[in-house]
């Protein structure tokens, strides 16, 4: 059951999400909640989980964590952050999850970003993160940055 958080300006979800979804082999994409169901990691045999923005308070053996500070505000700039989240993706051993506190923008951010940089635009990139994870919906400032990564990289092509 959703409530307004008193005292807080968003919206308090209590129901867990244990939904994961695979943006492309052996990267994957949720929210916080799967993190800490040793079930779910070792059904899915993750090996690696980068945070964003939020740290898992409870972390298992045989897994290695990695944690990027990021903001959920469209006025957040992702160009370092988004290097070092590509840079644990790329340097993963073994299966990865991604994830941030609700799996809808951070976490979906870095999915595309990560598909981009595999070869795809970023209506496509978009689509297949949507496609897979149909909560997914970058914050308008993380589109727009992902769209202005998506043209820096077109022209630096020519």
């Amino acid at each position: 059951m959703e409530k307004l958080g008193e005292g807080f300006a968003f919206v308090v979800d209590e129901k867990p999400d244990l939904q994961v979804a695979e943006v492309a082999p052996g990267v994957f994409l949720s929210s916080q909640d799967p993190v800490f169901s040793l079930e779910i990691l070792k059904n899915l045999e993750i090996r690696n989980i980068l945070s964003l923005g939020i740290e898992p308070h409870v972390k298992f053996e045989g897994i290695s964590y990695s944690f990027v500070d990021m903001l959920d505000v469209p006025e957040f700039g992702i160009l370092e952050a988004m290097d070092n989240c590509l840079e644990v993706i790329r340097n993963r051993r073994g299966n990865i999850l991604v994830h941030c506190n609700a799996g809808v923008s951070r976490s979906a951010t870095v999915a595309i970003a990560y598909l981009m940089e595999e070869g795809m635009s970023f209506p496509e990139a978009f689509n297949k993160v949507r496609s897979v994870r149909p909560c997914a919906r970058p914050n308008e400032g993380f589109i727009k940055q992902l769209k202005d990564m998506e043209k820096k990289k077109t022209e630096e092509k020519y």
